[in-house]
């Protein structure tokens, strides 16, 4: 009897699986072979769909505030109080927002866990109040009221009775504002100084406009000063510096030296030394935190894409325009000196009780949790940081000169389309190979991660994904449709490409292309 093998046929009918239905079915075979189970896929909640309208515009009433929040806390804007506010009333109005289906709950819990993981919250739910505990009783009780009065002291700490008038609550001690104040003067004037020793000989119209920010700035803390009662030790000594810098707008001379003055000169001489000295010993300090006209600056942090170049005002508001290293060494170093303060403060706070061997711990934690070493690198090697970086991302590891050798010449716009998509989709499996454990050798007491040796090749493999992507991206970008069908793929991949490297369209050809090809 002859031997027979029958093997298994597809249905030629039968329709063909996409490129994402055989990436996932290759994901979960991958992970039986490295034997890890597949990740677990949520069941689809049961009626999801659209969020409602009302928490649709919740959502993107904070989306926007907090985005204009981040905003103006990236560049230093003086509106950052308003903007945060606005941005927690924003949130808070989204926290208390009922939820009325399974697609209401699923973007909700997506909002709430972002806002909190992030720069402007705080996951740790410490407290009732607290708005991830808030979040939790609303997705699964639908309780999204504040809670009553009477009940918010349950599971915390007695607190100090204080006094509940609004006036006592709102207005800070007489003696913090002094200090306050004190501080906010002695900060702005050595600032002016040292501005107006490097405008001495600058007649620019920039140099006009820095000057009336001056101005409006030190007329706004004189009033502040005059304003202030003299009730404390502190509050005298505010008003005695107010009044020696503003007897010192008519007595300080250029030409003169310290012994060329009176006695009144010589002592505004002492002041501005030590005011200037210790300024400039605190490099990075941020200046006056008083309520000021809202001036508009001169200019303020810019980055020409072609060039490279940032402008930006230093700590002395000098205008500079200096390569991105630079640039980035400098706002390293204001960084870094506010790191170092906040770790001073930390350690003062949390040491009271500890033995050496303990204090020492503490303050390689707090060291290592405010990045003190990372910002200390950026200050001083950031050029040679940002050239291995860079050494690194163009495939000098050698996935470079593999990715090199892939031949895009023969393949249609249609082949590089979908050879994309592949490489995009190796690419994101490969980076999570790369975050798995078992990809990780040891990290080093500063927190950096050593890759083991299978961290190195999902790495090499990952680069080379990636720069295969981009080689495909260059190639598609020289080709010229033959049709209306292979025009709109060249310019669907490209536009994809720049919005997720831009995040928005910055080729004025490829704007332009558009316009043409569909009346954009």
């Amino acid at each position: 009897m002859p031997l027979s093998l029958k093997l298994p046929r597809r249905n030629p009918d039968a329709p063909r699986p996409s490129l994402r239905d055989r990436y996932a079915a290759l994901k979960g075979s991958a992970a039986k072979v490295m034997g890890k189970p597949a990740r677990f896929a949520p069941p689809k909640p049961i009626g999801a769909g659209e969020p409602s309208k009302a928490l649709a515009a919740a959502l993107a009433a904070h989306e926007m505030a907090y985005g204009y929040a981040l905003y103006t806390d990236a560049y230093g804007l003086p509106d950052l109080t308003e903007r945060r506010q606005a941005e927690e009333e924003a949130f808070r109005a989204l926290l208390h927002t009922p939820l009325q289906s399974d697609a209401d709950r699923a973007a909700y819990a997506a909002a709430v866990i972002s806002r909190q993981m992030h720069s402007l919250g705080d996951a740790s739910a410490t407290e009732r109040d607290h708005p991830m505990a808030v979040a939790f009783r609303n997705i699964s009780f639908g309780e999204n009221a504040r809670e009553p009065e009477e009940m918010r002291h349950i599971g915390r700490k007695a607190e100090a009775t204080t006094d509940p008038s609004p006036a006592a609550i709102v207005a800070p001690r007489p003696t913090d504002r002094a200090l306050a104040l004190l501080g906010d003067l002695e900060r702005e004037w050595a600032t002016q100084i040292i501005q107006q020793d490097k405008d001495r000989q600058d007649h620019s119209p920039e140099a006009e406009v820095r000057n009336d920010v001056m101005i409006a700035r030190r007329d706004a803390l004189m009033a502040a000063a005059e304003a202030l009662p003299a009730t404390s030790r502190e509050a005298r000594h505010a008003k005695a510096l107010a009044f020696a810098w503003d007897a010192s707008i008519m007595l300080w001379r250029a030409d003169r030296t310290r012994d060329q003055y009176g006695t009144d000169g010589r002592l505004m001489i002492d002041l501005m030394n030590s005011l200037t000295g210790e300024l400039s010993n605190a490099a990075g300090m941020n200046v006056s935190s008083l309520d000021q006209p809202k001036a508009i600056p001169a200019r303020f942090d810019a980055y020409d894409h072609e060039t490279g170049l940032v402008t930006y005002a230093d700590a002395a508001g000098t205008i500079s325009t200096r390569p991105a290293a630079e640039w980035i060494a400098f706002m390293a170093m204001r960084l870094h000196h506010i790191a170092r303060s906040e770790r001073t403060r930390q350690f003062n706070a949390e040491c009271k009780d500890l033995d050496g061997a303990a204090c020492a711990a503490l303050e390689a934690r707090l060291t290592r949790e405010l990045r003190i070493d990372a910002l200390h690198a950026l200050m001083f090697r950031s050029d040679q940081a940002f050239a291995e970086a860079q050494s690194e991302r163009n495939g000098h590891t050698g996935a470079g000169p593999s990715a090199a050798k892939v031949d895009l010449k023969p393949l249609t716009v249609l082949q590089l389309v979908n050879l994309h998509e592949a490489y995009q989709a190796a690419r994101h499996l490969w980076e999570g190979v790369v975050a798995r454990p078992y990809s990780v050798a040891f990290r080093d007491p500063r927190g950096c991660v050593h890759a083991s040796p299978v961290g190195h090749l999902a790495d090499f493999e990952e680069t080379r994904a990636a720069l295969v992507g981009e080689r495909i991206i260059d190639e598609i970008a020289n080709r010229s449709p033959q049709t209306e069908k292979e025009r709109d793929y060249i310019l669907s991949l490209r536009l994809q490409h720049e919005i997720a490297c831009e995040d928005r369209i910055r080729d004025a050809d490829m704007m332009r292309e558009i316009s043409q090809a569909w009346g954009a």
